[in-house]
């Protein structure tokens, strides 16, 4: 009967101790779990972050390329006036009035 006691002792000593081990690794996937969710939310706010940047990328292209057909006008008009008659006209005026 004493071994049956010391056997069912050593079988409760060892349950115990996988009960332990167990319970240990449940709060170890806890705190990992945890980090992965807080992780999932970092992704969630960099994923918004890089969309804001990228939208604020395309409106300055297009504002860039607005401004290069202004310039690009602009220095149309002003070959056409350099190129004009009355400019090479006047040029004489202008060269006696500086």
């Amino acid at each position: 009967m004493s071994d049956d006691l010391d056997a069912t002792r050593r079988a409760l000593d060892a349950a115990r101790a996988r009960e332990g081990a167990l319970e240990a690794r449940v709060t170890e996937l806890g705190r990992m779990l945890a980090d992965v969710e807080l992780r999932v939310a970092r992704i969630g706010d960099v994923e918004l972050e890089r969309d804001e940047a990228l939208q604020r990328i395309r409106e300055l292209e297009a504002r860039v390329a607005a401004l290069d057909e202004v310039v690009e006008r602009n220095r149309r008009v002003h070959e056409e006036m350099l190129a004009s008659v009355s400019w090479r006209v006047t040029a004489p005026l202008r060269r006696l009035k500086r």
